[in-house]
C-alpha cells in the first residue's frame, strides 16, 4: 500500500468535488471520488462506517446504471430511479423535484466529510 500516492489521488479527486460547478460534472467528480476509495479496499472499509458515505455510493451506482447496456436484470425501484434522476441532471433538466438535484450541497458536505476522515486515517 503506498500511502502517499493514494493520499495524493484522494486529494485529487476530492479536489475535483470542492471545484466542481452544480451541474452533471459535479456528480461525476462524486462517482470518481467513490470509484477511488473503492478500489482501495482499506479506504473502503474506513469509509464505510459513516452512514453518510452510502449517499455517495447511491450517486456512483446511479451513474453505473445510466450507462447503456443490453442488461434485461430488474434494479430496483430505487436504483432506477436514481439513475433517472441523475440522467435528468446530465440533460440539465434540474427542478427541486429531482432528489439528486435537491440534496447537491449536501452530498459536497458528505464528500467533504468522508474525504476529511480519510485523509486524516492516511497520515
Amino acid at each position: 500500500m503506498n500511502t502517499i500516492k493514494t493520499r495524493s489521488e484522494l486529494d485529487k479527486r476530492y479536489q475535483k468535488i470542492s471545484e466542481a460547478a452544480a451541474n452533471y460534472d459535479f456528480f461525476v467528480a462524486i462517482h470518481d471520488f467513490v470509484w477511488h476509495i473503492e478500489s482501495q479496499k482499506f479506504l473502503a472499509r474506513r469509509a464505510s462506517r459513516p452512514g453518510k458515505y452510502q449517499y455517495l455510493k447511491d450517486i456512483y451506482q446511479g451513474i453505473e446504471d445510466g450507462k447503456p447496456t443490453l442488461s434485461d436484470k430488474d434494479l430496483g425501484h430505487a436504483r432506477v430511479m436514481a439513475a433517472l434522476d441523475l440522467g435528468r441532471i446530465k440533460k440539465n433538466d434540474v427542478s427541486e423535484n429531482n432528489v439528486f438535484w435537491r440534496k447537491r450541497e449536501f452530498f459536497r458536505k458528505t464528500a467533504c466529510e468522508v474525504y476529511e476522515k480519510l485523509s486524516t486515517s492516511l497520515l
